[in-house]
C-alpha cells in the first residue's frame, strides 16, 4: 500500500490492495477491474504520474531533509512487528525532495524487501545513504530471494508480479514498484534495481547533495520552501 501524509500528518491519499477492487487519490476513484473488463486501455509508463498528481505544475512540496531523518521516519513507518527489522545507515547528507512522498517510496521498497525475506533464515535489510561522486545514493538492500533475471526488466511495470501467489498471499498488487518508480522519476532520479535469485536485491536511487551553501539559499526562496526539520 502507497500512503501520502498531509500537511496535517494524516494520510491524503492510498493505494489499497486490488482485491478491493478501489484506487483511492486525491479527487480520483477508478474501479480497476470494470475499466479492465470494459477494455479500458491502461499504460502505466503515462497513466501513474496523472493519478498521483505527479504530472501537475508544483505537485512536489521540496524541502531539505536530512538523510538520516527519511531513513529513520520510513522505519517508523513500517507496520508493527513486520519483519526483519532493517539496518540504518546514513552519511549527514541533506537532500531537497517531497519527504512525504519520498519516505512512502522508501517504504514501499522495505516492504517489498521484507516480502522477499520472508521464510529465509537470517535475510536481513539494510537502508543506507552514502555520497558518491557528488551525488547522495539512497540503498534498499535484501538478502532474499531475489528476482529472475527474466523477470527483472519488467518490475516496475504496474500490475507486474514475479510470483504472484506469493505477492497476492502477502497483499501485494504489483503497483508499488510503478508508483516508486513515478516518484523517483518526479524528483529527476531514476530506480536502478540489481538482484541475484536466492542472493538478494539493491535498489538505488540517486539525488544531488544540498550543500550548506545552497540551504541558505533555498530557506530565503520563501515560505513554500521551508523548513520542516532541524539541521
Amino acid at each position: 500500500m502507497l500512503f501520502r501524509s498531509g500537511k496535517d500528518g494524516k494520510p491524503e491519499a492510498k493505494l489499497v490492495n486490488l482485491k478491493k477492487d478501489l484506487l483511492i487519490i486525491p479527487n480520483v476513484a477508478i474501479h480497476f477491474n470494470r475499466e479492465i473488463n470494459n477494455g479500458f486501455a491502461y499504460n502505466p509508463q503515462t497513466d501513474m504520474a496523472p493519478l498521483m498528481g505527479l504530472d501537475q505544475a508544483g505537485a512536489l512540496e521540496l524541502v531539505p531533509c536530512q538523510d538520516a531523518g527519511l531513513l529513520l521516519q520510513t522505519v517508523r513507518s513500517l507496520p508493527q512487528g513486520s519483519t526483519p527489522v532493517p539496518r540504518v545507515i546514513s552519511a549527514g547528507c541533506v537532500v531537497q525532495v517531497d519527504r512525504s512522498l519520498w519516505v512512502d517510496m522508501l517504504r514501499n521498497l522495505t516492504l517489498n524487501a521484507q516480502r522477499a525475506c520472508q521464510g529465509i533464515e537470517g535475510a536481513a535489510i539494510t537502508l543506507r545513504c552514502e555520497r558518491r561522486a557528488g551525488q547522495v545514493v539512497f540503498t534498499v538492500t535484501d538478502t532474499g530471494c531475489g528476482i529472475p533475471a527474466a523477470d527483472l526488466p519488467r518490475v516496475t511495470e504496474a500490475f507486474y508480479m514475479v510470483d504472484k501467489s506469493r505477492s497476492r498471499a502477502a497483499g501485494g498488487s504489483g503497483v508499488g514498484l510503478a508508483l516508486c518508480a513515478r516518484i523517483a522519476g518526479a524528483h529527476g532520479a531514476k530506480l536502478e534495481i540489481t538482484s541475484t535469485e536466492h542472493v538478494g536485491t539493491t535498489v538505488t536511487i540517486a539525488v544531488p547533495e544540498v550543500l550548506p551553501s545552497e540551504r541558505l539559499t533555498i530557506k530565503s526562496q520563501g515560505p513554500k520552501q521551508n523548513f520542516r526539520e532541524k539541521f
